[in-house]
């Protein structure tokens, strides 16, 4: 952060060269921010697919238990809520992390001993555009983000995955299920809990001047 405004660092800045295959780990380094005193995180770089089929890059944050499991742990994608479209609004810029993207149930996901992998989306971080409520390009981001912390020597995921999102993150969350077995055959997305998703979107354009 730089005066209290969020700054984008070159972590987020593609390679020279990348990997056109979606879902390949690229960059990772620890990450602190907001995280429980009891857990490890990291942030991490990794190619996905644009909604219209281009090769892209994002970004997410990897949560997991710092105690030693006794086997892979279970894994819980979050898809954020809206934080904006500008590339400092990804949930791991800005300052509140996970809870700019309304999840604040991380110390939960820790004691339950699970892993967290939270997407910032296409854009967000990475160059963009993003891909606001495009059910494509946001569900894509979500299971590669899940695809690229497997290959992590840090921890051991099992592939049962629960995606888990609101609002904006609601609407990725069932897209996410709804191309899971074709996009991402190997994530095994046993359930999903869609909070609140932006599904209407004229209805809800509609109401926001009564929203207060």
């Amino acid at each position: 952060l730089n005066d209290g405004r969020p700054m984008v660092d070159g972590f987020y800045a593609a390679p020279a060269e990348a990997p056109e295959a979606p879902g390949q780990l690229i960059r990772i380094e620890p990450f602190e921010r907001g995280i429980p005193d009891d857990a490890v995180a990291w942030r991490i770089l990794y190619t996905t697919t644009r909604d219209e089929g281009q090769p892209a890059l994002a970004s997410a944050i990897v949560v997991a238990p710092s105690d030693e499991a006794d086997g892979p742990r279970e894994v819980i994608a979050w898809a954020h809520g809206t934080t904006g479209v500008h590339e400092t609004c990804a949930p791991s810029v800005l300052e509140g992390t996970c809870s700019t993207g309304a999840f604040f149930s991380v110390e939960e996901v820790v004691d339950e001993g699970w892993v967290l992998v939270a997407t910032d989306y296409v854009g967000l971080g990475t160059e963009g555009p993003h891909p606001y409520l495009i059910g494509q390009g946001e569900a894509r981001s979500v299971l590669d983000s899940v695809r690229a912390a497997r290959q992590m020597e840090e921890i051991d995921m099992a592939d049962r995955t629960v995606v888990w999102g609101h609002s904006q993150g609601g609407h990725a969350a069932l897209w996410t299920a709804a191309i899971a077995s074709t996009y991402a055959p190997e994530v095994d997305v046993i359930g999903v809990a869609a909070l609140a998703p932006a599904s209407d979107v004229v209805g809800l354009i509609d109401s926001l001047p009564s929203v207060t």
